[in-house]
């Protein structure tokens, strides 16, 4: 069995590099052991991500309680000194780590996919995950859940990040928010 959620939006004028008009329109299908989410660019699409929970280290704590990044544990006091000794090394923790991302069609030398699919990725496992119902195609251990990533690269630009790159993954990752929300 599967469940699908569809949203459609306009791109803001503010971001100059999507070609007008700029459609973007976002599909997600869920099943017991995955979820295969389209993002499309005036229909487009041209690269394929599977992204899974196996990454560096995995998860063991409780995903809602657990900074996205920062220091593991409780070695600063309030004041923001270390109490550890000097020459001991703090254990920064990095969250977006715990993500394996295979690009499996697309630009493999794209910095930027990896990174867009890991903030897809903490997006379902911190919000969307949580608020959807058992039976709407989430397993009950839902960090074993895989998510296949099919989007157009075309949003963002190619070449070195700017500002305008992040303004728009803040935009995708609010559609794919409000897709679950309507």
């Amino acid at each position: 069995m599967s469940y699908n959620f569809d949203y459609h939006n306009e791109f803001p004028p503010n971001l100059d590099s999507i070609p007008c008009p700029g459609h973007l329109d976002i599909n997600a299908t869920h099943f017991s052991n995955a979820i295969l989410l389209h993002i499309r660019l005036n229909g487009e699409m041209n690269c394929t991500l599977d992204v899974t929970r196996t990454g560096l280290r995995p998860v063991e704590q409780d995903v809602m309680h657990r900074p996205i990044a920062g220091i593991e544990g409780s070695e600063l006091n309030s004041g923001g000194v270390n109490n550890k000794e000097e020459d001991e090394e703090l254990f920064i923790r990095d969250n977006l780590s715990d993500y394996n991302v295979h690009i499996r069609l697309g630009d493999p030398n794209d910095p930027k996919l990896p990174v867009i699919a890991t903030q897809i990725a903490e997006l379902y496992q911190r919000v969307i995950i949580p608020t959807l119902q058992r039976g709407q195609g989430i397993p009950d251990n839902p960090s074993s859940l895989d998510i296949m990533i099919t989007l157009s690269s075309k949003i963002w630009s190619r070449g070195d990040s700017t500002d305008e790159d992040f303004s728009k993954l803040v935009f995708v990752l609010k559609c794919i928010k409000d897709m679950y929300q309507r």
